[in-house]
């Protein structure tokens, strides 16, 4: 069965491609809204995440996608507090105020499994990266996938052109029915 989630940032205007490799690593492609496309990939059987692999999966794709974004680790850390005071979101679960660096070297380290991101800090990040990577990757977990808007669109036009077709093919079924 397959899965969708619409997920949409109006932070950013760029939309990720993102293709899953071997050992988990993700190449990222940047292209505008108007020709993202989403092709098939055949997964091979061990990059796919499982329920037991997603942390260290999440905290991979979150790892790359700082690398891939061009900012510092402090300008993303800022760039996160500055966000989730606008929109009122605690990005820790202790005592904390605001996340700091030290935190962000944890969430984005695989071996640091005590120390996972919180999932309110999730699409935060995301948004600040410009990339849907780390909740792509969780939602791969359970078959689905993170499609644009543009996407959910061409979907929903292709459904109603099969539902159209069938349709069609009723009437013609019919028509020769009652010609006799």
């Amino acid at each position: 069965m397959f899965h969708s989630l619409q997920l949409s940032y109006p932070i950013y205007p760029s939309v990720v491609n993102v293709r899953v490799k071997r050992k988990n690593r993700c190449e990222m492609q940047d292209q505008t809204d108007k020709d993202y496309n989403v092709s098939p990939t055949q997964l091979d059987l061990f990059s796919q995440p499982t329920f037991g692999t997603v942390i260290r999966d999440i905290k991979i794709a979150m790892k790359e996608a700082v690398e891939l974004s061009g900012l510092s680790r402090e300008q993303v850390v800022d760039a996160m507090n500055e966000l989730a005071l606008r929109h009122g979101v605690r990005l820790n679960n202790g005592n904390a105020k605001a996340l700091t660096k030290e935190t962000l070297e944890k969430w984005v380290n695989p071996k640091e499994e005590s120390h996972v991101p919180p999932i309110k800090a999730l699409p935060i990040f995301c948004a600040v990266v410009k990339t849907t990577a780390p909740l792509n990757v969780q939602a791969r977990v359970i078959g689905g996938m993170l499609i644009s808007e543009d996407d959910i669109k061409l979907l929903r036009w292709a459904k109603a052109s099969w539902k159209a077709k069938r349709a069609r093919k009723e009437i013609r079924k019919l028509e020769e029915f009652i010609d006799g």
